[in-house]
């Protein structure tokens, strides 16, 4: 990895050489940490240890820290400053809180990302606009506690859910932070990882997931789960007739909420005395006819996607919490839609995301997603898919990078 990043300050150092931007920028640099080094001994100390680092290295410092500059990607920043003990010197920690420490950083940096595994320990991530042409892997800690096929559950806040295929084992993993949480669950068996719920992320103390799970003996029952991370795992049951579709609970409001396969909505807050539950009606469209079925949270209201089978359409609704009925929605303006087996919206940062439902598929190298502007499926390549070479990542999910 150093050679590596070596190299690239080499050619970055010839580059702005002929074109005569490092000399300038280099200039203010040095001028810069002189003023600084005389404003207190403790920045004199510091200089010290910087020239003590800059020996490890023939490259002068203030290259090093032009080139760190010109870093626009948030993980090339940070995998540029692991490199070694020099580079950790010229380029400083983010401070995460700082609006002008995070303006060096480009809008690719704090887009939704979808993230797949199809490598023991190795997560590849993929821009939904970029698609597999703007990718990077990140490895799962070395020597910790793994089990060979986890799946990847769900996302909530930057972290993932990883499931063995026994489905006792879990762990809480946050590939941007390189953190861990092991056994969140106890080792409790979860049976049906596809309609498994978070309501926050899993470091805050209000953390609850909710499992519906099928009765084995009468299948038009729903069994639900209620999770807890507090003080072990603690398990709640109770047995409705309703059938459930694999997709996630949302939890919105306080309350979480899904879909049956009838098209009902389960409307169920939990606590660790009792599961309150009400049904209503869902929106009035053919389920008959649709295979796919996602709720989603967007600008504080719930959403209902509907996708016709064979990519002949999707349908959008919002419920209306006064009356509990739903309404069709015709734009979603400057938000997008990331649905899968974790669903969440996003307001779009990039020009051109707006107005759009990404999918986790893909055809050839890009990802899929459904316009509302068109009402037609696309990939920011291709007109229009032909959806018989769309492929999906079963393991996978959209997740929120969390970079703090």
């Amino acid at each position: 990895m150093f050679l590596t990043y070596i190299h690239i300050c080499v050619s970055v150092y010839m580059f702005c050489r002929m074109t005569g931007t490092l000399k300038e920028e280099t200039g203010k640099a040095r001028r810069n940490r002189e003023k600084e080094s005389k404003s207190s001994k403790k920045k004199v100390h510091s200089k010290d240890a910087r020239d003590k680092a800059h020996d490890e290295s023939a490259l002068p410092l203030d290259v090093i820290e032009v080139i760190a500059k010109r870093l626009s990607n948030v993980v090339d920043y940070l995998h540029f400053r692991a490199a070694n003990k020099l580079l950790r010197v010229a380029a400083p920690p983010i401070q995460w809180r700082s609006s002008s420490s995070m303006s060096q950083f480009d809008d690719l940096s704090m887009s939704p990302l979808f993230v797949f595994s199809i490598k023991d320990k190795v997560f590849t991530f993929v821009h939904p606009k970029h698609g597999l042409e703007y990718k990077y892997t990140i490895n799962y800690p070395q020597s910790k506690l793994w089990n060979l096929n986890s799946q990847i559950c769900c996302s909530k806040d930057g972290w993932i859910l990883l499931m063995a295929p026994n489905k006792r084992f879990q762990v809480f993993f946050n590939p941007f932070t390189k953190e861990l949480l092991p056994h969140p669950f106890a080792n409790k068996e979860i049976m049906n990882i596809k309609c498994f719920g978070m309501s926050h992320s899993p470091t805050s103390s209000e953390f609850m997931a909710i499992e519906l799970d099928m009765d084995e003996t009468f299948q038009h029952m729903a069994v639900i789960k209620v999770h807890w991370l507090l003080n072990g795992a603690v398990i709640l049951y109770d047995c409705r007739e309703f059938p459930v579709y694999n997709i996630s609970p949302v939890f919105h409001n306080g309350l979480f909420y899904c879909l049956s396969m009838k098209g009902n909505l389960g409307v169920f807050k939990a606590t660790r005395e009792k599961i309150n539950w009400k049904e209503i009606e869902g929106p009035q469209a053919p389920y008959n006819k649709h295979f796919n079925n996602f709720l989603v949270e967007c600008n504080g209201n719930l959403l209902a996607v509907l996708e016709s089978s064979f990519g002949k359409g999707v349908r959008v609704f919002k419920l209306n919490e006064s009356t509990m009925t739903w309404m069709n929605v015709e734009s979603l303006q400057n938000h997008m839609l990331f649905v899968g087996n974790r669903s969440f919206s996003a307001v779009a940062n990039i020009p051109g995301m707006e107005n759009k439902i990404y999918f986790p598929r893909f055809y050839r190298q890009s990802v899929v997603f459904y316009s509302l502007d068109t009402n037609n499926y696309h990939t920011f390549k291709n007109d229009v898919v032909n959806f018989r070479h769309v492929k999906e990542h079963l393991n996978g999910c959209w997740i929120q990078p969390r970079w703090q």
